[in-house]
């Protein structure tokens, strides 16, 4: 709204506040003679006007929460006579087989009373040639040992030739084990069968043999 609407709004509404201050403060006229007094302008200016119907205030809706409804499963008193009544059938549990078990002899190491002892006779290597002193050793005043193990067969020989110690002298091992696998050994015995033996022995390299 621009400012000469308001500035007539307000005119206009002081004009009127001044009228009706007007019609309130002036004196009522003298009553007539026959005695019945004429009420003033403003109150048949109120009187004439239509009263205006009083509002209807509508109540407020109430919501009531109702539960829906469960329905209920309703079982035959039959069935239910029926099933506690009726027994569960259960299979027997098979009785166990016996089972055997066959424990074998454990064989005895005990030899039997009346067998006669079998004689045992061990390899030998007397019969060997001393090795040779390796030249080289000798000449610098070495001297040392190996030890040796050897598979000898039935017929005497050599089957294996395991070095066991070394001297901590390349020479002195290879001369031993050289002399070993050609030496001609006494194969070991049980009674009166020769038969395979292991035997273990050190070869000496001195410098007095």
């Amino acid at each position: 709204m621009t400012a000469p609407r308001r500035w007539s709004a307000a005119a206009v509404a002081a004009a009127h506040a001044g009228l009706l201050l007007a019609l309130v403060s002036a004196a009522p006229p003298p009553a007539p003679a026959g005695g019945s007094m004429r009420p003033p302008l403003w109150v048949r200016l109120l009187s004439d006007a239509p009263a205006l119907p009083a509002p209807a205030l509508a109540p407020a809706p109430v919501t009531t929460f109702v539960p829906p409804a469960v329905p209920v499963l309703a079982v035959p008193a039959v069935a239910l006579a029926t099933a506690a009544t009726v027994p569960v059938a259960t299979a027997p549990m098979p009785a166990p087989e016996p089972v055997s078990v066959a424990v074998s002899p454990q064989p005895s190491t005990e030899p039997p009373v009346n067998a006669p002892a079998v004689r045992r006779e061990p390899p030998g290597h007397a019969g060997c040639a001393q090795a040779p002193h390796p030249p080289l050793l000798r000449e610098r005043g070495i001297e040392g040992q190996v030890q040796l193990r050897v598979q000898v067969g039935a017929d005497g020989h050599a089957r294996q030739v395991l070095l066991l110690q070394s001297s901590g002298w390349r020479l002195f091992d290879e001369a031993a084990l050289a002399q070993a696998r050609g030496c001609r050994f006494r194969p070991a015995r049980e009674g009166d069968s020769p038969v395979d033996a292991w035997v273990e022995f050190p070869v000496r390299f001195t410098l007095r043999g």
